[in-house]
């Protein structure tokens, strides 16, 4: 059984009130989400992550969206104290988020310049709270991500932003019994 919140939950980014259900629609067409609604063969999906405020505390991006495995992931990040903080997170059932992990790979659109890489566990999604971040990737903002970004670039809404960055998500089932 899905678990959904309760109808006081709200979007974190505009704080609409919404069930955990509408949230794919609600990042859709709200916030004109990026996102894959067809599942990749090999579980890879890559965005385009922007940002017009890289030296900022309290620096948030709009979630994407992707499918895999039948499911809806989300992709969702902020700076906080000069650290990027990323997540990918399963809406549905909490227990489910255990079975899956998620390699990000961080690449610029523009530079060669090395490719990094962390996997991480998959999380149960949640609109009001973010998670502790030591559940999340963590890369420092200086020197490490401003090797990665562009400046001055499209993003995937089509858009001129500051700061943009490619990063590939790769989904992978695993044994619920593996750390």
């Amino acid at each position: 059984m899905s678990m959904l919140f309760s109808p006081s939950s709200r979007c974190r980014h505009c704080l609409s009130p919404l069930s955990q259900r509408q949230y794919i629609s609600h990042i859709k067409m709200v916030h004109h989400a990026f996102g894959y609604d067809e599942e990749s063969e090999d579980g890879s999906y890559t965005f385009t992550n922007w940002t017009d405020y890289i030296n900022e505390e309290d620096s948030t991006f709009y979630d994407d969206y992707f499918l895999f495995d039948g499911k809806y992931f989300v992709s969702s990040g902020e700076i906080r104290d000069g650290i990027l903080y990323e997540w990918i997170s399963l809406i549905g059932n909490p227990e489910e988020s255990e079975k899956y992990r998620a390699t990000l790979t961080l690449a610029s659109p523009k530079f060669k310049v090395p490719r990094i890489e962390w996997t991480i566990r998959v999380l149960p999604f949640t609109m009001e709270n973010r998670p502790d971040f030591k559940y999340c990737s963590g890369i420092p903002v200086q020197p490490i991500l401003a090797k990665f970004v562009s400046r001055n670039c499209q993003s995937d809404r089509g858009d001129m932003r500051e700061f943009v960055w490619k990063q590939k998500v790769t989904i992978t089932k695993v044994d619920a019994n593996s750390s």
